[in-house]
């Protein structure tokens, strides 16, 4: 049996997290949701995480610097960004530092 891929999803907004969990559940990942960037980072070392959402504005720290250290740690994780405040200086910083994409929050188009 192949592994299902794993995906982190960081956001400090319950429902942001029960809802990616639920739609990449039924497409066949494994979903790890945390709240913070202290809790994805506690956890990073521990498995193989293969994509991960990240809020952009997260309460201890921001998502860019947590798009850093997953891209440190694990270069080989595809990194979205996710932000209900998107600014065009926001995801040009985010896709130089190697996100592989850049959403604006809410999804409208999801539910």
């Amino acid at each position: 049996m192949i592994p299902r891929p794993v995906l982190l999803v960081v956001d400090d907004e319950p429902v942001v997290g029960a809802v990616v969990k639920r739609l990449a559940d039924s497409v066949g990942f494994d979903v790890v949701v945390c709240a913070s960037a202290a809790e994805a980072i506690a956890g990073l070392p521990g498995r193989p995480i293969h994509m991960a959402f990240v809020d952009l504005r997260l309460p201890e720290t921001n998502g860019l610097d947590l798009l850093r250290q997953i891209r440190d740690t694990i270069p080989a994780c595809e990194v979205v960004l996710m932000s209900g405040f998107a600014t065009i200086d926001s995801a040009v910083e985010a896709i130089k530092l190697g996100a592989r994409d850049y959403l604006s929050k809410p999804w409208t188009s999801i539910a």
